[in-house]
């Protein structure tokens, strides 16, 4: 019989971690919320080891889209185990279905829709599943999901107008790179071998950058330089699991532009913590007249709060 691994929260809230013997994934589930043990992670023993991917493997327009369908399916009163069936069947990215499958599987084993996907907090971020568990609670699954469809929506237009408006400061960057590279290169060992033959005493900076052009003429140097352009100041886009787009210029400068402005009402909160770290935290979402903001941490990092109707 199969061992699964597990990781949760009983219900004094302390964690939890063991192994539990059962047939199926969804049998381990089940067996686990029989004890009162809020499942955040389950596993077979054995194959916890997958495929390196680069992030999640399932991109924000993908969940945009299955949270629209997923929203209008559970409006019309299908059951929850038939939407994630059809949903996981019209997934064209292998990865996702799996996913959908693991969750289908685990609601059929008795576990909640937000229990079920907080197994995969890798794609259903925190504020997911716990608007999903919300939904649960009060009825209103449907709506919940829609305003996270909307959401997301939001974030995946304006992670494409924030690249957009990169790409001339990334070829302005990259292509002074470039020219101080070459001059570096080949234009200054030929200054460097005139003023050799003139016998004088150079100043301070002459010197420097001269001691500049042999670190790069050399092999080593040239790669090293390569590698830190590479790395170091690569300019970097991407969207956080709270919708947050992140633009990344080197280590120490990140910028992290709010992900979504509500329609009826917004907050946004500007802070900054360390050098060249500026955070503007715009609203989450609203949900029936509450609003949910984004408040900035040290590191450029945003911890995300939801409110009820009664406000912040």
């Amino acid at each position: 019989m199969p061992v699964f691994t597990y990781r949760g929260v009983n219900r004094a809230g302390a964690t939890v971690v063991g192994e539990r013997s059962a047939t199926s994934k969804s049998e381990a589930a089940t067996l686990l919320k029989r004890e009162n043990i809020d499942v955040s992670k389950l596993s077979e023993k054995g194959k916890e080891f997958s495929i390196p991917t680069f992030g999640t493997g399932v991109d924000s327009k993908e969940l945009a889209i299955f949270t629209r369908q997923f929203s209008v399916m559970i409006d019309a009163g299908l059951p929850l185990v038939q939407c994630l069936e059809i949903l996981a069947g019209q997934q064209d990215n292998k990865i996702f279905q799996k996913i959908l499958n693991g969750v289908r599987a685990s609601v059929e084993g008795g576990a909640t829709l937000s229990a079920s996907m907080k197994q995969y907090d890798k794609v259903f971020d925190p504020l997911y599943y716990n608007m999903v568990e919300a939904g649960e609670t009060g009825g209103i699954l449907d709506t919940i999901l829609q305003r996270l469809s909307s959401y997301i929506e939001k974030n995946v237009k304006l992670k494409r107008a924030v690249k957009s408006a990169m790409i001339y400061p990334t070829a302005v960057i990259g292509i002074a790179v470039m020219v101080i590279t070459l001059l570096l290169w080949k234009v200054v060992p030929i200054f460097t071998t005139l003023f050799n033959g003139l016998g004088v005493d150079l100043p301070l900076p002459t010197r420097i950058v001269i001691g500049m052009s042999k670190f790069i003429g050399s092999i080593y140097g040239f790669l090293i330089v390569v590698f830190v352009v590479g790395v170091g100041v690569g300019i970097g886009v991407g969207v956080d699991g709270f919708g947050n787009v992140a633009v990344t210029i080197g280590r120490d400068s990140t910028f992290a532009v709010a992900g979504v402005i509500a329609e009826r009402s917004g907050v946004v909160v500007v802070a900054g913590d360390g050098p060249g770290a500026v955070d503007v935290a715009g609203v989450v979402a609203d949900v029936d007249g509450g609003v949910a903001a984004a408040g900035p941490t040290v590191g450029a990092s945003v911890e995300v709060g939801v409110a009820g109707p009664g406000g912040i």
